[in-house]
């Protein structure tokens, strides 16, 4: 699920209007880009053993001009399932939730590229593509348990948003953006 969301994440970046806001509040869709570009490169540093600076990451991607934010973003996911394949499993890798083995790392990626995904197709006006229901029911639990976690690790964070209540039976997407703080049904402000 990984690769295909950040596959989707590259496609909607191509044709990205960067001043287009996105439902991440205060963010438009350069910001968004950049944020997820630093998270790539962040985790691949962790991935591969060192703990990261994310100021300076974020410093270096700050200068990135936006129409080289695409190349850059599929760049640093190609990195990142690089350093995840490399990685050994019983490696301990410094993430903001504690030190945790690599496939947390990559849960908790894979989660950021599905979110961010949905983010960057609404405020596309576009469809994330990233399966069916039953591809994505597993991220539901998989959600619950980086909200869990982070809040364990953080106490009073706010870094998720606040969850949104969805319709008994919704779409399993719309489930896993809600928990992140999300409005399933927003869209973009008018023009």
């Amino acid at each position: 699920m990984l690769e295909t969301a950040q596959d989707g994440v590259v496609r909607l970046l191509a044709e990205a209007r960067w001043d287009a806001p996105t439902p991440c509040e205060g963010w438009d869709v350069a910001t968004l880009a950049r944020h997820l570009v630093t998270g790539e490169r962040a985790f691949t540093t962790a991935l591969r053993g060192s703990a990261y600076d994310l100021a300076a990451i974020d410093a270096e991607v700050q200068r990135i001009a936006p129409a080289d934010l695409p190349s850059a973003y599929a760049e640093a996911a190609h990195g990142l399932r690089a350093a995840a394949d490399a990685a050994p499993p019983e490696r301990s890798v410094p993430l903001p939730l504690g030190p945790r083995p690599p496939s947390v790392a990559v849960e908790v990626r894979t989660l950021e590229a599905v979110v961010h995904g949905w983010d960057l197709a609404r405020a596309l006006g576009r469809s994330p593509h990233l399966g069916d229901d039953a591809a994505l029911s597993p991220l539901v639990e998989s959600a619950d348990r980086l909200r869990a976690g982070l809040e364990a690790a953080r106490p009073g964070t706010t870094a998720l948003g606040t969850s949104h209540e969805v319709t008994p039976g919704a779409p399993a997407l719309d489930r896993v953006v809600a928990r992140f703080g999300r409005d399933p049904a927003w869209t973009p402000p008018p023009a």
